[in-house]
Parts: structure tokens; C-alpha cells; sequence
């Protein structure tokens, strides 16, 4: 590549940055005078991260901007496809056996089972078979585009909502591009804390540049609530909780409102009243030991916000994250006070 092209997608990713930011300043409606907003914007931050990050109190230099954190999309290259498209990535990691199975796709309506044209009295067995299964986006994220689908009795349920065998058939004649995959009962400790949505934890790993060892800086455990049914989606009523690296314990929970726009630090579940602070992630290191031998398969990716749930037999990988979303991550602790974080933005030209 010459150093023309590499100025023009370097510019191309600036300027794409820069919408980002821009869209996501106009997604909030900020009470902050012009000046702050201002200092926050030249900063790369949007205004809501002002509050979100209690800048007033900690300054900005320990945090990745949003500005930042969209360039992190490049850090993979041409790789980011694989994290970027769930089909592939499930098919990648399949044979490791972490990832729930894949039973098949749904295009323009048509349901495909094993990779065959099938119909509904298909499906129907296949629900028969498994009680529950799991049909989502094959591409985005963010906890949208997820339903739970069971059947049970001769009965249909849309995220818990009984439906009529019509009006389910209409449902999937209106999805594309979508995957159906299977339902993971978590561990004990998750499902008390919630049982009606599958509780993820965010695990960002790194590759060491000079190294090329994978670390983890961060973790973060996901639970969600009536609001957000039947993903842990934070931007819709869920929470958080910081998990500490060396022990597996949960920290600082927070309950995030308003689209992710103000949050409430607690220490119970709103909704079933269940501790969440201070509850150890059973085996942690074993939890810790398998993404990092997982990363390390991968050595073609260097940079993953792992999507995990934890069960009493291991892990089941959910999906994997090219460009983080960092915001949840870093109220609970900035990305920047750690020094390898910031060696390894320095290397791939997110930090100066």
C-alpha cells in the first residue's frame, strides 16, 4: 500500500470518526452550556460522557474517546469480518465446541435448517426438539434484533408473549439475514440474579504488540431486566458491574437509564432484589485461562470484546465485538490508567 493510500484511509477514517461523534452528540439532549460542550467535542468526547465519566471530577485524559474508539474498527483489518458476521464466526469456533449450535439461517423469509430450504413443519420440530432456541441479527449488535422463540403445549412465545401459529409464521416471513442458534441455560448464580434474560459478561482482550501475548484489561458482567427482555441490553434498562481480573468478584454495579444516558450505582437487582455486589463468577480463572487460549487460535485478531455466558459445564461464547463499546466498560474504570492499554492504542496510531 502507498503512502497515498494509506493518507486517504487514514483521512476516510478521521472523517467517519468525526460523523460518529457528531451523531452521537445530537442523540443527547445535554444541559451543559456551550463552553463545556465545546471543550468536551475538541476532547472527542459527546457531551453525555461529561456525566457518564464524571469528567468535572476525573478529566478526560484517562478515557478513549468516542472519537477514538471509532477508529479501534481498523485495528483487525480485514479480519473485522469475522467478528463482524455472526454465521462465520459461529462456524469459525464451532469445533472448539464454546459457541451455542448453529441449526441454521433465515433469508428473506425462507427458513434454511442445516443449510437445506426447509418449511415450517420443520421448525416446528425443531422447537419440539430443543423447547427454546435463539433467532438474532447476523450482523449489528447491541443487544437489538434478538428474540427468544419457545414452544410448548402447541403453543407459540415471541420473548415470552404468546402468539398464534399464524401469527409466528408471519413474524419469520418478515426476517432477513437472520441466524437461529441455540438457547444457553446460564449458571446458577447468573440465572438467580435473573432468570429472564441471558446474563453476558464483556471481556475485552488485547495482543501485546511487542509480545504478542493476549491480556485482559477489563471485564464487565451484563444483567438485564423486565425493560430489557430477553437480552441483558444495557441501552434499554440494564446493568452493569465491573468484575475484578485477578478474583472473578462483581464490583460497582450500575443501572443504566435513558438509553445508557444516566446511571445509578446500586448493589441489588431492581427487579428480583438479588445481590449483585460482591457475588464471585464461579471459576473465574478457567473463565479467564479459555478466552485467552481462544484469542490466541485467533492470532489474526488483535483486538475482541468477547461476548460470554457462563455455565456450570464452561463457557458458550455469544459473539465477538471488533470496535468495543467502551462507555459501559469505562464508567466502571477508565481504559487509560493502564499503561499496556495505552502502549497497544499507541502502536496501531488510536492514541498519539
Amino acid at each position: 500500500m502507498g503512502k497515498l493510500t494509506r493518507r486517504i484511509k487514514k483521512l476516510r477514517q478521521s472523517i467517519l470518526a468525526l460523523q460518529y461523534l457528531i451523531n452521537e452528540e445530537r442523540s443527547f439532549d445535554s444541559h451543559l452550556n456551550i463552553i463545556c460542550k465545546l471543550k468536551c467535542l475538541t476532547k472527542g468526547f459527546s457531551s453525555e460522557k461529561y456525566f457518564l465519566y464524571n469528567i468535572k471530577k476525573n478529566g478526560f485524559d484517562k478515557y478513549l474517546s468516542d472519537y477514538k474508539r471509532h477508529k479501534t474498527q481498523a485495528i483487525n483489518g480485514p479480519y473485522s469480518i469475522v467478528l463482524n458476521d455472526k454465521a462465520l464466526f459461529y462456524k469459525l469456533l464451532s469445533p472448539k465446541g464454546v459457541t451455542p449450535k448453529f441449526f441454521g439461517s433465515i433469508k428473506r423469509g425462507n427458513i434454511y435448517i442445516n443449510n437445506i430450504k426447509s418449511n415450517n413443519d420443520e421448525l416446528i420440530q425443531l422447537l419440539k426438539n430443543k423447547g427454546s432456541i435463539i433467532i438474532k441479527k447476523n450482523k449489528g449488535g447491541g443487544g437489538k434484533g434478538i428474540y427468544r422463540i419457545e414452544y410448548k403445549d402447541s403453543m407459540f412465545k415471541i420473548n415470552n408473549e404468546e402468539v398464534t401459529k399464524e401469527e409466528f409464521f408471519k413474524f419469520m416471513s418478515n426476517l432477513d439475514d437472520y441466524i437461529i442458534s441455540e438457547y444457553i441455560q446460564q449458571a446458577d448464580y447468573a440465572n438467580r440474579i435473573y432468570p429472564g434474560t441471558t446474563n453476558t459478561i464483556r471481556i475485552l482482550t488485547m495482543k501485546d504488540p511487542e509480545t504478542n501475548e493476549i491480556f485482559i484489561p477489563i471485564a464487565v458482567h451484563k444483567f438485564g431486566s423486565k425493560k430489557t427482555e430477553p437480552a441483558d441490553n444495557v441501552w434499554r434498562g440494564g446493568i452493569t458491574a465491573l468484575v475484578d481480573i485477578d478474583t472473578g468478584i462483581l464490583r460497582k454495579p450500575a443501572l443504566h437509564y435513558n438509553r445508557n444516558k444516566r446511571i445509578e450505582w446500586i448493589n441489588k437487582h431492581p427487579d428480583t432484589n438479588e445481590k449483585i455486589e460482591g457475588v464471585v463468577v464461579p471459576n473465574w480463572d478457567n473463565v479467564k485461562k479459555s478466552i485467552v487460549d481462544i484469542a490466541n487460535s485467533f492470532d489474526f485478531l488483535n483486538y475482541v470484546g468477547w461476548d460470554l455466558v457462563v455455565t456450570n459445564e464452561g463457557i458458550k461464547i455469544i459473539e465477538g465485538n471488533n470496535y468495543s463499546d467502551v462507555n459501559i466498560l469505562q464508567i466502571h474504570k477508565p481504559l487509560l490508567v493502564d499503561e499496556r492499554v495505552k502502549k497497544f492504542y499507541k502502536y496501531y496510531g488510536i492514541l498519539k
